[in-house]
């Protein structure tokens, strides 16, 4: 879901037109709807960190900007495993004028779940959304992707594979 956010910054440090941009990104979501239904599973371990949220009175938000349709081949795609309707808040690229990496989606969920930034643990993909997050001031655990690209000088910062026990070390 993450990559929209690095072809977005390559498309703009390259200058290329509008046209381009939106032609490119048609294109990604077009590509996206015809190949993750019946490809996209949830990852170890976060079903896991949902029931504990949901155990123990914590906000659920599924804070992205990435547009709706997208949203609604995800939730097609792992309806078996997961009931969006577990999440207090999902946002889309609709709620704020600057996607990921600006820090502005963030804020946005902050204030509608009535939330401080130190009340707030953020669990991201990319090393670029990690830090959009420790930029809006809320700590945030680096999950990876099987495709997220980790440079060494970040491999164990916030870095886990087994994300209910790193929640677990963040709360105390």
């Amino acid at each position: 879901f993450q990559a929209e956010d690095g072809i977005r910054d390559c498309l703009l440090s390259r200058g290329l037109g509008d046209v381009y941009k939106r032609q490119i990104h048609f294109y990604k979501e077009k590509f996206f709807t015809e190949l993750i239904p019946g490809t996209l599973y949830l990852r170890p371990t976060v079903i896991d960190v949902i029931r504990y949220a949901k155990n123990n009175g914590i906000k659920l938000g599924f804070i992205t900007t990435t547009s709706e349709s997208n949203i609604n081949v995800i939730k097609s795609a792992i309806i078996d495993e997961l009931d969006f309707k577990v999440f207090d808040l999902i946002t889309t690229n609709k709620n704020v004028d600057k996607p990921k990496p600006d820090p502005e989606i963030y804020q946005y969920a902050l204030d509608i779940l009535d939330l401080a930034e130190d009340e707030a643990i953020v669990i991201e993909d990319t090393v670029v959304n990690q830090n959009c997050a420790l930029q809006a001031g809320v700590k945030c655990i680096l999950f990876p992707g099987e495709y997220a690209e980790i440079p060494i000088s970040n491999k164990y910062y916030t870095l886990t594979y087994n994300l209910m026990s790193k929640v677990e070390e963040v709360l105390g």
